[in-house]
């Protein structure tokens, strides 16, 4: 059952993606969000590929792929203006201490 579920939500959210492709065109590629959600697409018919080829001996990179499917509740945010903002402000916020850690942590080695 759980992989009837999930080929359908695959094939919802791919259905979801071509609309939107088809209609935005190359505006698609220019919001954030949209990149977000191409890739949870893309990343979770590869695991559903490799899985059908190769069976079980590729499970740990199968495992890996699926962990893009975490992000799919993130696709809600879209329709919640207000909280959207917070992500938006939390992802810049953890960019911004990314930076900071990448300068300081190489003159702390020293």
């Amino acid at each position: 059952m759980y992989d009837t579920v999930d080929w359908l939500l695959n094939i919802f959210f791919t259905f979801e993606m071509v609309i939107k492709v088809v209609g935005l065109g190359r505006v698609y590629l220019a919001e954030k969000w949209n990149i977000l959600d191409g890739t949870i697409v893309v990343g979770s018919w590869a695991a559903l590929i490799v899985e059908v080829v190769m069976g079980n001996q590729f499970a740990g990179a199968v495992t890996n792929l699926r962990i893009l499917r975490v992000l799919r509740p993130l696709r809600v945010l879209e329709s919640i203006p207000g909280l959207r903002i917070i992500i938006n402000s939390t992802l810049y916020a953890v960019r911004d201490v990314g930076v900071l850690l990448a300068i300081g942590l190489p003159s702390d080695c020293l």
